[in-house]
């Protein structure tokens, strides 16, 4: 599988400088991929549905803190009702499942030759094809992480460089679609081009099904999984392997993931392999210890995290495919009672897995 990466290039000349270009979802990832673009020249619609978030951002403008300071004083933001005219580019930030109703209202504000790219985790690309077309629809995993400090403030919490995206496409997206979709992403972001997407998206799930998830279950940051106790390092590793060997039984090939081979890595077949994956367990998030994930910033105001999207569709595949899977099982249980308010988000929580 080919991939191709491209910098981000800010002295020279954007291609598409009359491009449109809305971020839908402007949450912690959203106003940060939307922040990272307005400092890279590239003029973006921020949309969102929180009256608190818009309304700062409309006076304020938005700002980037952490690994990344940025006062941009002029922000467009919007509602989803103040949304006119047709875009280039939408990018897709909303949660994954909330697509059947985001994807129909955004479809009269994409140009014929536009595309959604959907920044999601999971697997969004076919459900937004079905509805957009193949020819308009490309994906886009995100590599690093973002968290929503205060109305209008955004913590970039990944190291600068390594801010990337793997971006994709569907069957039928043109050169011209996809060389416009990847300048305009490369002025706030690293790209790695994909020739194959599911790869990218099945690459991000191993992640996510495992240090995402427990993450939410343990509270803390990606380090309290990277670095935590050998226990709970192996069951990020049982989680992941979970994950695998569906992929693996479908087919699948994993795309790399800041430069590591994940199955190379992380896929274990006996004691020896898995104590010499628990040791290199810590490398994989070395530039994201400090990222809350997208999971428990969720939980932690209250609100429906994608557990069912992700560790829910490896329980689902899994149970298709005759493959068991009682880690991702026990992690959508925790979080469901976290969710519900009959748990509380806590490292003791470990003891459940015993």
């Amino acid at each position: 599988m080919a991939s191709k990466t491209f910098g981000t290039t800010n002295h020279t000349p954007l291609a598409h400088q009359d491009a449109r270009v809305a971020v839908v979802g402007a949450g912690s990832l959203g106003t940060a991929i939307g922040g990272l673009l307005l400092r890279g020249g590239v003029k973006v619609d921020l949309v969102d549905k929180n009256p608190h978030h818009v309304e700062a951002m409309k006076t304020d403008g938005l700002y980037l803190t952490g690994t990344v300071s940025e006062h941009i004083p002029n922000v467009s933001a919007l509602y989803p009702s103040q949304m006119q005219g047709s875009y280039d580019i939408i990018l897709l930030c909303t949660k994954i499942f909330d697509n059947r109703v985001t994807v129909p209202f955004l479809l009269p504000f994409l140009k014929d030759d536009g595309v959604i790219i959907s920044l999601q985790d999971g697997f969004p690309d076919a459900y937004i094809a079905s509805v957009a077309g193949s020819r308009r629809t490309m994906g886009c995993t995100v590599e690093w992480g973002a968290t929503k400090i205060a109305p209008g403030r955004t913590e970039i919490t990944s190291e600068p460089g390594f801010l990337s995206l793997h971006l994709g496409k569907m069957p039928g997206v043109s050169a011209a679609q996809m060389e416009k979709a990847r300048d305009i992403l490369g002025r706030g972001s690293i790209i790695h081009f994909e020739d194959n997407l599911r790869s990218a998206r099945w690459g991000k799930m191993a992640v996510d099904c495992s240090f995402t998830a427990l993450n939410a279950v343990l509270g803390g940051t990606y380090s309290s999984v990277s670095e935590g106790s050998g226990e709970v390092r192996a069951i990020c590793l049982e989680s992941m392997k979970e994950c695998f060997d569906i992929g693996h039984h479908l087919g699948v090939t994993f795309q790399s993931i800041q430069g590591k081979d994940l199955v190379k890595s992380f896929y274990y077949r006996g004691p020896i392999s898995k104590r010499l994956a628990i040791m290199r367990l810590p490398s994989l998030m070395r530039n994201h210890r400090h990222t809350r994930s997208s999971m428990l910033q969720d939980i932690l105001r209250g609100q429906r995290c994608e557990v069912d999207d992700i560790n829910g569709n490896i329980v689902t595949l899994g149970r298709e495919n005759g493959i068991p899977t009682p880690v991702n099982e026990r992690i959508v249980d925790i979080l469901t009672r976290e969710m519900e308010g009959r748990l509380s988000v806590s490292k003791d929580n470990i003891r459940l897995f015993r």
